[in-house]
């Protein structure tokens, strides 16, 4: 290889931008007769004689020559380019998407803020309504503690909710990164939206955290996402296993069940149910007492 171009590699100089020519995926495409035109051009404009007092000069000038001499060379060239595409533009296009990332992520915690404030509210007129029940109870002389005569649909709706029928196996371990673009990620309200992101579903139906996580210490944290329906949870899981060295998933280290797949499998031991159970399955005739 070019001594030129090892010192070209080693400090990652895109040879394009030094002649002020716009690189794309297809550097390749870029005609010769462009490179010895913007080589005449900036060669008049930096030549150290034209520029005495100006100490860089002499370097530009050296830099449009290596350009000129690398790109115009059609072996050298063709290295060049393979490697710049391999190495500088491959990091412009991840650059591109963590940016993206991280203009999403500004988004969905301006939105969080917006929803913590539109729920301080509702929690305000929570707190005016019992207050007025409360009211309403000492007025009447109903004791405080005679819970019979509250109204049932007054309690909050997760204390309603069934759990999920399949809760453990809609459930995926999450590993990831804990400076994740420095978003609070102890932050379900925060942590909840970036998950749905990555994993293009509507939404979770639960998440929460390894008591083991030590959020200010730790370089990654777990996370443990339920999903909707176990279909989802699958889906998701494949997805990872396919793809998991893509750049979408850089800042997820690893995605695994919750329940390990080793423990369903050459499972043959036999287990014999009780008589009660087995009835049961038998549809035989229960006596009761």
């Amino acid at each position: 290889m070019s001594l030129d171009l090892d010192n070209v590699f080693s400090s990652k100089i895109n040879l394009y931008d030094e002649l002020g020519i716009p690189v794309t995926e297809t550097p390749e495409l870029i005609p010769t007769s462009l490179i010895k035109k913007q080589y005449r051009k900036l060669a008049l404009l930096y030549h150290p004689d034209k520029r005495p007092d100006d100490p860089n000069a002499i370097h530009k000038f050296h830099m449009l020559s290596l350009a000129t001499h690398v790109l115009t060379d059609e072996t050298l060239r063709a290295t060049y380019d393979e490697w710049l595409q391999r190495t500088l533009l491959d990091r412009t296009k991840i650059d591109e998407q963590r940016n993206e990332l991280i203009t999403k992520l500004s988004k969905l915690e301006s939105k969080v803020r917006r929803d913590e404030t539109a729920e301080q509210a509702k929690d305000l007129t929570k707190i005016q309504e019992y207050g007025t029940i409360l009211r309403k109870m000492k007025h009447f002389k109903i004791p405080y503690g005679d819970w019979k005569t509250l109204n049932p649909t007054s309690l909050p709706t997760e204390h309603k909710t069934d759990k999920h029928r399949f809760y453990d196996s809609c459930t995926l371990r999450i590993e990831l990164k804990n400076d994740l673009l420095n978003a609070k990620l102890s932050d379900k309200t925060v942590l909840n939206p970036i998950l749905c992101d990555l994993f293009q579903v509507n939404r979770l139906y639960d998440l929460f955290y390894s008591s083991r996580n030590d959020y200010d210490h730790d370089t990654a944290i777990v996370a443990y996402a339920v999903f909707e329906t176990t279909t989802d949870s699958k889906q998701v899981y494949e997805t990872w296993k396919s793809s998991y060295k893509s750049p979408q998933w850089e800042h997820i280290l690893d995605v695994s069940p919750r329940i390990p797949v080793s423990y369903y499998k050459n499972y043959n031991k036999k287990v014999e149910l009780s008589p009660h159970i087995a009835g049961l399955v038998d549809n035989s005739t229960v006596v009761i007492d």
